[in-house]
């Protein structure tokens, strides 16, 4: 991509006379692409959801971010997102993950597994996954999942597939088969550690980078890489909020302005930061949550 893009990560569906707004407003910015997240406590059913952004936008893709590998089979989850992209040509993207919240599989009764089997079974997942994207009619044997002759819709293009990682076993499994790779940090708990800001840093996402590369290249690829924003705030008193933010974790303000998930400036300074990680890194998609949709525009329609 020869230049960076947004998209924007919703908390949750909405009635449509609050959510079509909204939408309206995403379209009209130029945000790439609308997703939603997939938990059990309280928010709508995602896959509906992802179908309802697709017929109420145009042009920006819908999809999610990402899915819960542990709560569906990869053959049915394919067979419904083909639907969809027949129906919304080249505008669909699944993202999917190997599952880290434990609460979205008590609430149904299930445990959260050791993390290399779910990464197993991930890995699976994505290669049925990666035929249900192009209509390719499924036969899979595998240790986790079995599929005989399971037909998929027509479709005119494929559904994109993304998938986000950060640790050693699952870059390299989104750099072969994902077309959006997000470079996350390890999720291991619902709350931040010092671990996990560790992994914020301009440094741990440069090595995770090539880690992505290079998988990617010995697959012929060249995923589009995406960051999921934590800390975003645009305007005058940028810097002196993300000072006392830094302070409280121990960070120092000039590396946590360097964190390429940490978006806090003018709008000069975040069409610098940006571009220079997008020229210099590769980074080409960054994801913002709905209440920064108006208050970033000014740096979208900057690219």
């Amino acid at each position: 991509m020869d230049k960076p893009s947004f998209a924007i990560q919703l908390n949750e569906l909405r009635p449509p006379a609050e959510l079509d707004p909204l939408l309206r407003t995403i379209e009209e910015i130029g945000y790439r692409k609308v997703t939603l997240p997939d938990h059990l406590d309280g928010q709508a059913a995602p896959l509906a959801g992802v179908g309802y952004l697709a017929a109420r936008t145009a042009r920006v893709k819908a999809g999610t971010l990402v899915l819960n590998n542990e709560l569906r089979h990869p053959g049915l989850l394919g067979r419904e997102f083909a639907t969809l992209a027949g129906l919304f040509p080249g505008r669909i993207d699944l993202g999917i993950g190997a599952g880290w919240k434990a609460s979205d599989l008590a609430t149904i009764g299930a445990g959260l597994g050791p993390a290399r089997e779910r990464i197993d079974r991930l890995a699976e997942a994505l290669e049925i996954l990666s035929a249900a994207a192009v209509g390719k009619r499924l036969d899979f044997e595998g240790r986790y999942y079995r599929i005989s002759d399971l037909p998929m819709p027509a479709i005119s293009a494929p559904f994109e597939i993304t998938v986000g990682g950060g640790g050693a076993r699952m870059l390299p499994l989104a750099a072969a088969y994902a077309g959006t790779v997000g470079i996350n940090p390890r999720l291991t708990s619902e709350n931040f550690t010092e671990e996990t800001i560790a992994e914020l840093t301009l440094p741990a996402h440069l090595a995770k980078i090539e880690v992505v590369k290079s998988a990617a290249a010995e697959h012929g690829r060249d995923p589009l890489l995406q960051v999921r924003t934590v800390l975003v705030r645009v305007g005058a008193g940028a810097r002196a909020w993300l000072a006392e933010i830094a302070t409280a974790f121990g960070v120092d303000l000039e590396e946590a302005m360097m964190m390429p998930p940490v978006l806090a400036g003018s709008v000069d300074e975040l069409v610098d930061k940006v571009g220079r990680l997008h020229s210099e890194h590769g980074i080409g998609e960054w994801v913002l949550h709905e209440d920064q949709i108006e208050s970033f525009a000014p740096v979208v329609a900057s690219f």
